[in-house]
């Protein structure tokens, strides 16, 4: 689920968010940017990877879930 500014910055400070935007904006092609179990809340990272505006897919195995930058 995509949140508002205001439940993503009660969750990650508005600093570590502009750190993160730049780092995802920033990292190269088939990049690994995020390791979560799946049975993990991933409300932040979605929340993130929409606002960078990057394309990007997500990998599955076993009980963890990959996120990498696309084209």
């Amino acid at each position: 689920m995509i949140l508002n500014n205001t439940n993503l910055t009660n969750r990650l400070s508005v600093d570590d968010q502009a750190k993160e935007l730049e780092r995802i904006k920033n990292a190269p092609v088939g990049a690994e940017l995020f390791k979560v179990p799946t049975s993990a809340n991933t409300d932040v990272i979605d929340t993130l990877l929409h606002k960078s505006g990057i394309r990007y897919r997500i990998g599955v195995a076993g009980y963890t879930a990959r996120y990498y930058k696309a084209e």
